[in-house]
């Protein structure tokens, strides 16, 4: 162009280079992208991360599947503290070289209590400035923005790692569209709603690796401690890697401290207060807790803070419930709400769980949110449920127990149902922790009548599993709540019941004291089927004292009370215990005679779990008469058949007595064979009768 004589070089619109040139023989053009940045904004690897090996073995090899179809992206959700952000880390360090175009990383500050949560449009700028695009390039809407990052990733090879995510809405405009990228978003929230996402949820830690996690952390800090400080240590943290790592720091560099640290842990009232002492607060147990839970919508909150008052690790929906007093299909969408956020993890369709330090965390929020009624109110209904369930339980093992009367207090909540006996010996087993602790609990709030209620309820199941240390931990407190309630028949139940369980721990003085008042007590009460039974009970106490001839005596009253009041079940109890007894005597004919009448007795009834009971009787007369062939014939029977039916307990005193009678024949192998079958058992049962069993297998030959 020319004007006024001189000439210039003349563009319309805009630009951002301009070059003037008299003669342009060759233009090579560069894109803008090819003059981004190549981030490498991972972390360094955290030295102390343990384990995950199976979890970052499925996550490596969808990341570097190039083959994939679909986009390669993964979520990572877990607790608080569970250790989201360190899995990244390594998994990011582990397949970058995979990347040649980089790694991008965003912390979205989804759950920090100091920052906001970014904004989608601000993560976007955040994005395209690490990538190094200019500020000019920079503008338009949120959707052109957006799009001009997929643009420049759609032709990258490049590793997005976005942390901390809040929600699905935070996250969706950030991924990348391209083949060549893949993505990695950590979240407190399971993020179902991202459409192709392969999830990876992470838990506490199995114990090992969490010992492992603080022998790696105390190495680094220069301390040294026991093994068995190592274990009490990550189990009081409850396997939690955020907590793990703090109760290292309260250690290291203190070594002397060590003892006194993991002493005021274990006190459930200091241990997150100890966990949240640090400096760095954003680290703080509590505070790393509560981001998570003022997120939740106010029903949930309150849902959460009720399940901190269950007494055990493991709830069951049903116990779920009735502690929060929310009906099932309203507390179906509570407890999505809580797993979504990691506050408590499916256990499977019918129980969660919650680890220890958010179930304390969950009861210091009731104690400060919830009033003293509200809070009582919520355990009595627990309390409640539990006794009402096991009382169905007891019924379903042995439906010819004889029961007292325990006029029940009505339920809030639907309680278990059991359709057979092995679904309700399972179902005590799965509970058994909580229901000694609703004990525990019923006790110690003054609730007496509760306390020895569900006590005696459960002395059918402690019968038969022999769970000895919670049958008497139970059973003591239970006598004093009957005897507060001034129970003279529910005193007289816990103590025959407490009897048995210090007649199988070989405590015959203890146990002849409760037999004895327990008979007085049944007496006053005018209750002649409870004194049977102690009666029939006190008997076999008294052989095992030494004191046959006083054990015959009782158990021939107690076949007379079961006969006057038509218990066919009972009186066949009493003829099996009178059969033993009279084989120590000498009586042989009338005890073959008495066990024979036992089987018929428990043969009427349909009880084929006391019928072997009766038939292993029958077996040891055929011992004592010296039949031994025909004893070992019928004791292997019996042995097989309580083995079958589930009566380990059973099983392992009929193999037993199977092992002396092979013994006798000169079957040593076999003797070996099946007295070591019957330690196995005992040894589970931690029964005192595993010692004896270890006398007799010393005495056999080597051969």
């Amino acid at each position: 162009m020319e004007a006024g004589g001189v000439t210039h070089n003349s563009m319309s619109g805009s630009a951002h280079t301009v070059v003037q040139a008299g003669k342009i023989e060759r233009l090579t053009v560069i894109s803008a992208e090819a003059l981004l940045d190549i981030p490498q904004q991972l972390g360094p690897d955290i030295a102390y991360f343990t384990d995950r090996t199976e979890d970052l073995r499925r996550a490596r090899n969808l990341l570097t599947d190039r083959e994939a179809h679909g986009v390669r992206l993964i979520t990572v959700s877990g607790s608080p503290g569970v250790g989201k952000s360190a899995f990244a880390t390594r998994l990011g360090n582990e397949v970058r070289e995979h990347f040649p175009d980089g790694v991008l990383y965003l912390d979205l500050h989804g759950f920090d209590p100091v920052r906001d949560p970014l904004e989608p449009e601000a993560a976007i700028d955040e994005l395209l400035g690490r990538l190094g695009v200019p500020d000019g390039l920079v503008s338009g809407s949120f959707e052109t923005r957006a799009a001009r990052f997929r643009s420049i990733m759609d032709s990258r090879e490049t590793l997005v790692i976005l942390d901390n995510a809040k929600n699905v809405k935070q996250v969706r405009p950030l991924l990348p569209a391209g083949r060549g990228c893949a993505t990695v978003v950590t979240s407190r929230h399971r993020l179902t709603g991202l459409a192709g996402a392969r999830a990876v949820n992470l838990d506490t830690l199995p114990l090992p690796d969490a010992k492992q996690m603080l022998t790696t952390l105390f190495d680094h800090g220069g301390v040294r401690l026991t093994d068995a400080q190592v274990t009490e240590l990550a189990e009081l943290c409850a396997c939690l890697p955020l907590a793990l790592e703090i109760a290292a720091q309260l250690i290291n560099g203190r070594p002397r401290r060590a003892a006194q640290v993991i002493r005021e842990l274990g006190d459930n009232k200091k241990r997150l207060a100890k966990l949240s002492g640090l400096d760095d607060e954003l680290k703080a147990i509590r505070h790393v807790f509560s981001c998570s839970y003022q997120l939740l919508p106010a029903s949930a909150r309150q849902a959460f803070r009720l399940l901190g008052l269950h007494f055990g690790p493991r709830i069951s929906l049903s116990a779920a419930e009735a502690v929060t007093g929310q009906p099932d299909d309203e507390l179906a969408d509570t407890l999505d709400q809580l797993v979504n956020a990691n506050l408590v993890a499916d256990e499977d369709e019918e129980r969660i769980r919650c680890h220890d330090l958010l179930r304390l965390y969950a009861r210091e929020r009731a104690e400060q949110e919830e009033s003293e009624a509200e809070r009582e109110a919520a355990v009595r209904r627990l309390v409640t449920w539990y006794l009402h369930s096991a009382v169905a339980a007891e019924r379903a093992i042995n439906p010819h127990r004889r029961r007292v009367p325990l006029d029940l207090p009505p339920a809030s909540s639907p309680t278990e149902a059991f359709a057979d006996r092995q679904q309700a010996l399972s179902w005590c087993a799965e509970e058994q922790a909580n229901l000694v602790a609703a004990v525990v609990e019923a006790h110690e709030r003054g609730w007496h009548d509760l306390a020895w209620k569900l006590a005696a309820t459960l002395s059918e199941y402690f019968y038969q599993r022999k769970p000895w240390r919670d049958w008497v931990a139970t059973h003591e407190r239970a006598l004093d709540s009957a005897q507060r309630c001034g129970e003279v028949r529910g005193q007289a139940e816990i103590r025959g019941s407490l009897a048995i369980a210090y007649r199988e721990l070989r405590r015959p003085a203890a146990a002849l004291a409760e037999f004895s008042t327990a008979i007085e007590q049944f007496q006053q009460a005018g209750d002649s089927h409870g004194e049977a039974w102690t009666r029939n009970t006190l008997g076999y106490a008294w052989r095992e004292a030494g004191e046959p001839a006083r054990g015959r005596d009782e158990c021939v009253r107690a076949v007379g009370l079961f006969r006057e009041i038509d218990d066919r079940y009972g009186e066949g109890a009493a003829l099996n215990n009178l059969s033993g007894i009279r084989c120590v005597l000498g009586e042989l004919g009338q005890a073959l005679a008495d066990a024979q009448q036992a089987v018929r007795a428990f043969a009427e009834v349909g009880d084929e779990r006391s019928e072997a009971w009766a038939r292993n009787g029958v077996g040891a007369v055929y011992q004592s008469l010296g039949r031994l062939p025909e004893a070992a014939a019928a004791l292997a029977e019996v042995a097989e058949d309580r083995g079958r039916i589930g009566d380990h307990y059973g099983q392992a005193h009929t193999l037993t007595s199977l092992g002396g009678v092979l013994r006798d024949l000169g079957e040593t192998a076999r003797a070996r064979q099946v007295w070591q079958q019957a330690l196995i058992i005992f040894d589970a049962l931690a029964d005192p009768r595993a010692a004896s069993v270890r006398e007799d297998l010393a005495t056999l030959s080597a051969d």
